[in-house]
């Protein structure tokens, strides 16, 4: 492992695990004021996207730093995996700055937080996944086996919300909007995830195209 890989997993460790205790800890600190339970709370923290693929960017971090022989570290070593992870961040990101940033203005330790986990984990995984990442292995259709994570994500949060009435975004509300007007935003969403995976895959091999002539010229 290069110096400046490991840099990389130690500050994406840290920026992670700091994140995602911060965003915990705000989410039991309000549970008297939201009228739930410490565990209902808990719940509902666990099911958001964001804090789902903002763990799984973490714990990519925490296996390739700790233990990269492991079975887990072996798995999200993979070019497939890693790029997958990429796609999943940035759409957070992206769905976040455009369709919720301006429902709500937090502020102090909620707007930090909320910078971390929307901003800056997208941001530091993508710089990861360009200088660390093996480039030339994806595959257009890549962009299809990846909808496997977000699809899960949505077929769950659609039966607990048709069971417990709370869907964790505006736009997934059946009780609000409707299941046809649901099911139009999932297909938009799911557009922008292929798309997103597409722009990684032409990237990934224009990247390695790149550095084959970089090779060659040598």
């Amino acid at each position: 492992m290069s110096k400046t890989n490991k840099a990389f997993l130690i500050i994406g460790t840290l920026i992670g695990c700091t994140a995602l205790v911060l965003q915990l800890y705000l989410t039991l600190l309000y549970s008297p004021q939201s009228g739930l339970t410490y565990l209902q709370s808990v719940i509902k923290f666990f099911s958001f996207m964001t804090i789902l693929t903002n763990i799984l960017v973490t714990l990519t971090y925490m296996f390739l730093l700790l233990s990269p022989d492991s079975k887990p570290g072996l798995f999200f070593q993979k070019p497939f995996v890693q790029s997958g992870i990429l796609v999943y961040i940035l759409i957070v990101g992206i769905i976040y700055h455009f369709m919720l940033a301006h429902i709500w203005n937090p502020q102090g330790p909620e707007k930090f937080a909320d910078i971390l986990l929307h901003y800056v984990m997208p941001s530091f995984y993508l710089m990861y996944w360009l200088f660390n990442t093996e480039k030339g292995r994806q595959k257009i259709f890549n962009c299809i086996k990846w909808l496997s994570y977000p699809l899960a994500y949505i077929i769950y949060i659609l039966i607990r919300g048709h069971f417990s009435g709370m869907y964790p975004y505006p736009f997934t509300d059946v009780s609000k909007f409707g299941f046809e007007t649901v099911l139009k935003n999932i297909f938009f969403i799911t557009i922008g995830y292929i798309l997103t995976g597409l722009i990684i895959i032409f990237l990934d091999k224009l990247l390695y195209k790149f550095s084959q002539r970089k090779k060659l010229s040598i």
